[in-house]
């Protein structure tokens, strides 16, 4: 059974995979839309680093769904919202590797025009420029729609921080009410018990006056049996 500090540790480990593959599809968009304004082995240069980069954000993927699939993270809130941003990156990732076969199937059939010596070579390289210009002008436009999506999840969940913020303070009010209950209960309970002092100490006292009573009682009695035996003496010896 997975503790806290596996979920932590998962959790933190999904954040950093997560970090690198934002940073990841930048870079590679902005490639993407560089590599037709380039020539040459700039072109070359920035192509090898683009495969690159796709290796490694093909690792980074892959690394996610190991960790999202892992049953490491137990909250179901934290890995619902999870799951939902890894099915934008998927989609994402997907839409970065099609981009990518087309550049370099675009790069292979440029400079193989280029080496024969093709006539529409210029023509060729006009047009390719303007593709990357257009491929630039889409990859903006899903950037933003994905922008658009990030900030409605992220919508959801400050709506959610907030609900749980609201249950807090309910529950620290009834808290708050229970407390003063029960001081007022202690409060209660502290005079009942003083109560209970004060009837006991009259008790005693009424105790002890019944006492002294009873004695002086038994001291008048004995005083007139001695008064009568002495009467009753006297008269039987006169």
């Amino acid at each position: 059974m997975s503790n806290s500090g596996d979920v932590d540790y998962s959790s933190g480990l999904f954040d950093s995979y997560e970090q690198d593959f934002i940073e990841l599809s930048d870079n590679i968009r902005d490639n993407i839309i560089g590599i037709p304004r380039c020539y040459g082995e700039e072109r070359m240069s920035l192509m090898r680093k683009l495969t690159k980069q796709m290796e490694m954000i093909d690792r980074c993927i892959r690394n996610m769904d190991v960790v999202v699939n892992s049953n490491e993270i137990t909250d179901r809130k934290k890995l619902k919202a999870i799951k939902e941003r890894m099915q934008e990156y998927n989609l994402e990732h997907a839409g970065l590797k099609k981009d990518f076969v087309e550049v370099k199937k675009n790069i292979d059939s440029y400079d193989k025009k280029a080496l024969l010596g093709d006539d529409d070579y210029e023509d060729y390289d006009r047009s390719y420029t303007e593709y990357g210009d257009s491929r630039g002008q889409k990859i903006a436009e899903e950037t933003k729609r994905l922008l658009d999506s990030g900030s409605e999840s992220l919508d959801r969940t400050l709506r959610n921080i907030s609900d749980i913020e609201n249950q807090g303070t309910e529950i620290l009010s009834e808290l708050g009410q229970q407390r003063e209950q029960i001081m007022g209960t202690k409060k209660r309970l502290s005079d009942v018990n003083e109560d209970l002092r004060t009837s006991k100490s009259i008790l005693s006292r009424m105790e002890w006056r019944n006492m002294y009573s009873k004695i002086i009682v038994v001291i008048i009695i004995l005083i007139l049996l001695g008064s009568i035996g002495l009467f009753l003496y006297f008269q039987f010896r006169s």
